[in-house]
């Protein structure tokens, strides 16, 4: 009919009428006013064909049909009223699953996720324009299986899915619409299933060593160390020292403050949907305080010394203890034992070994009498703390050094008559010694 408007399939007949005899109809459309192009040639009753105006765009059309008569070799031709073709391609107003914990779908970076359980449920819901609308599928869901279409029978604009088996993992739904017409539409959402934690793993702290030497002392590689895999992602990482309260850290370094002892820091990390995932613990000790230093112990210095002096020095930490790979135990000789640089040697020298005990050879410590053996020493504990002492000097003694104290000597008479035969001449006199000194002493007149 005139402006018919024509949707979908449409079922278009041709009625015959006179005494000629039609072979065959040549059915053409075109645009009104433009050319016409074959749709269809039929060569036999019944005289009709199924019309598909989905294959043309929206627009006013005519049919024209040319019967040919082979009675009169001439052919017949009508021509239709203008009509419209008006399909309406079902529109998807709305599409999405219904309360994600977080995210909104619309794309693969902005994921619906729900933290559901296996037996949970997911609400899909959708919202179509059209004149036709016929039914809807949902395809691509967490499975096992795929919800059943939605219509024609009956619309729920929606399904609530559940299977009690949802798994774990990331899936894309797809809305697909069709119309009465033969038209359809689709959409896709983007949603997630995750039900885990994200895996904790380790983390820096302070400078590395098993000691700390500072009071402040800062964890890095926070959230680096927290990783959620495909699930939703890290939300934050909790922060807990000796038993205390979690404190939610969102930066990848933290520091804190710490008294001097052992301590034991613990770490979770959170994902986007909550979800909590392991307790790492780490410990730290702190120790702040220089080593105690006692002092030197040193072998006698003399000059009838042969060979090695045996050196060591006193020292002790309470918290982290001394490090010996660390220890210098330095000498010197000097002119008068006093000053920072011994003057003779002109520098600090590392006294041979390690450690606390060490020993000093000389090929022959007579060449060092009256001089001055100084000795100094630079202490480290296990934190790192580290003192040197003032600098102490040791003197080289000569060996044993036997004299006369002439002023102290005396005769208890001068004269003695020749021939006498009795009484002696007694002589007085102090011996002096510069070392404890046991042994016998011959003297002559």
């Amino acid at each position: 009919g005139e402006d018919e408007s024509v949707t979908g399939l449409k079922t278009i007949t041709f009625s015959l009428s006179g005494t000629g005899t039609i072979d065959s109809i040549l059915v053409e459309i075109a645009v009104v006013g433009g050319p016409y192009s074959a749709l269809t040639n039929l060569t036999g009753s019944p005289w009709l064909f199924n019309f598909d105006s989905t294959s043309y765009t929206n627009g006013t059309y005519t049919l024209r049909a040319s019967g040919w008569d082979s009675d009169v070799n001439d052919a017949t031709i009508t021509i239709s009223d203008e009509f419209t073709i008006d399909n309406h391609i079902p529109e998807i107003t709305a599409f999405t699953a219904l309360s994600p914990d977080i995210g909104t779908g619309a794309s693969s970076t902005d994921r619906a996720w729900f933290n559901v359980s296996q037996t949970g449920t997911i609400e899909f819901r959708y919202g179509i324009s059209d004149d036709d609308f016929d039914r809807a599928s949902l395809q691509n869901v967490p499975g096992p299986g795929t919800p059943a279409s939605d219509g024609p029978t009956s619309l729920a604009y929606g399904w609530d899915w559940s299977t009690g088996a949802f798994s774990e993992g990331t899936w894309n739904p797809r809305l697909t619409v069709f119309d009465n017409s033969g038209l359809s539409s689709s959409e896709t959402i983007f949603i997630g299933i995750d039900r885990s934690g994200p895996t904790m793993g380790a983390v820096a702290i302070g400078n590395g060593a098993s000691w700390q030497s500072s009071t402040s002392v800062t964890v890095n590689g926070i959230l680096d160390a927290a990783n959620d895999g495909s699930g939703s992602g890290v939300d934050f990482v909790e922060l807990q020292v000796d038993g205390g309260t979690w404190t939610s850290l969102s930066s990848n370094s933290h520091t804190i403050d710490l008294s001097e002892g052992n301590h034991t820091i613990s770490l979770r990390a959170t994902d986007r949907v909550g979800n909590i995932g392991n307790t790492i613990s780490e410990t730290i000790r702190v120790d702040t305080s220089m080593p105690e230093l006692v002092g030197w112990t040193v072998d006698a210095l003399t000059t009838d010394l042969i060979g090695t002096a045996n050196i060591s020095y006193s020292t002790y930490d309470l918290l982290s203890g001394i490090d010996l790979s660390a220890v210098s135990l330095q000498y010197g000789f000097d002119s008068n034992g006093v000053g920072q640089t011994p003057d003779l040697s002109g520098q600090w020298l590392e006294l041979p070994g390690s450690g606390l005990d060490r020993g000093l050879a000389m090929a022959n410590w007579a060449t060092k009498s009256r001089q001055y053996l100084m000795l100094r020493a630079t202490i480290a504990d296990e934190a790192g703390n580290t003192e040197t002492t003032e600098p102490q000097a040791f003197q080289v003694m000569p060996g044993l050094d036997l004299s006369w104290n002439t002023t102290a000597t005396d005769v208890d008479r001068l004269v003695v008559r020749p021939g006498e035969t009795f009484g002696n001449v007694a002589i007085t006199g102090e011996l002096r010694s510069n070392q404890m000194y046991a042994g016998a002493v011959v003297v002559s007149l």
